[in-house]
This record gives structure tokens, sequence and C-alpha cells, in this order.
């Protein structure tokens, strides 16, 4: 299902805040949805490729159309004390973890019945200079840690979330994010050495 969110709702102005749009959502005006795709849909897309690095960007784009349809259903749930940034990465990580268990049945089932895993292209480099090189080297890094570890590490440096809006995007206690967010670090640490 896709969500087209191309014509602005003429009746919304164009400063209201996430809350206010929430609370129509809630409420059964979907014109609402256009604003918050507008303003969250290329975040999710980046949030969604951090955390899967095999994603493509077709495949991230259609796992953000889930998140703002889920968003449609649960936004009755959503609470105003909450950040609505906090909000849609819990539900794109809870997206991405079943579509990561799907491809994973999806491939095993290959295997089993003998075909071939469709693979990924090998990333060519030819002369990238040293940021390009140091990228991929903490792309790479990134993409060697376990999904929990992954999805902490995205939260909090990339996006930015501080460890209680992690939890509850996550519905894990604070403890928990720390202490992945911890063996996240080390790891990073130990595979970059220097960039780390």
């Amino acid at each position: 299902m896709t969500v087209q969110m191309t014509e602005p709702a003429a009746d919304l102005p164009s400063d209201i805040s996430d809350a206010a749009l929430m609370q129509r959502l809630a409420a059964g005006d979907t014109s609402a949805l256009g604003p918050l795709h507008r303003r969250y849909a290329r975040m999710v897309t980046s949030f969604l490729l951090r955390i899967d690095p095999d994603r493509g960007l077709e495949q991230a784009e259609d796992l953000t159309q889930e998140v703002f349809v889920t968003l449609l259903d649960t936004a009755d749930r959503y609470q105003d004390q909450q950040r609505l940034k906090s909000w849609l990465c819990g539900i794109a990580v809870r997206k991405a973890r079943t579509a990561r268990r799907n491809r994973w049945t999806r491939m095993r089932l290959l295997t089993r019945e003998g075909r071939r895993a469709p693979g990924m292209a090998a990333p060519t480099d030819s002369g990238a200079d040293d940021r390009l090189a140091a990228r991929r080297a903490i792309a790479a890094a990134l993409g060697e840690l376990p999904p929990k570890q992954r999805e902490v590490i995205v939260l909090h440096a990339i996006e930015g979330l501080s460890g209680e809006e992690i939890a509850a995007a996550l519905g894990i206690k604070a403890n928990a994010v720390w202490v992945r967010l911890h063996r996240a670090r080390k790891r990073l640490r130990d595979r970059l050495g220097d960039l780390a």
C-alpha cells in the first residue's frame, strides 16, 4: 500500500505542530498525515538504510510507507509528551526487524531448495579519497554490529535521540539502551581503531 502525500492540505497551516497534527490524525482527520509525511519521510528512509545497510533504497522507501500507514493506525496511542521522531523510529525499527526476519526466512528457504540466494554487488572503489574510505569503513563496521546494537547507536549518534527516547521507541528499559550503546561503541572502537 502506498501513501500518497503530494497535495498539501488546504485547511492546515504549514507551521502547525506535530502534536496538533497527531491529535487531528487520532481524531480521524487523514489530511494531517500529509504534513507529517513531508516532515519525516526522508528521515525515516535514511534511518532504515542506516539500521539495515543491506536494504536498498526502494525497499527502504516501501518500509517508510508502511511506517506511515502504521502511524495512521496507531495515532490514537501517541502521547503528546513523546517526540514524534522517536515514535516514528520505534515503528521503523519494528518494521525493519519484521522485514529482516522475512528476508532471512526467504533466503533460508531458497538455500534449502538448492537455489542460490540473491546477492548484493560489491561496491567498487576506484580511487576514492580518504573521507570516502573512512565513511565506507564506518558503514561496514555499523553493518557488522548485531542489529539491536546498530539500532541504538544509530538512534543515539546519528538521529540524536536521548537514552529515554530510545528506550520508549524500542520498548526497552533505559539501562538496556545504555548497555547496548556501550557494547556497540566498544565494538566500533575495536573495529575502527583510529577512526572511532
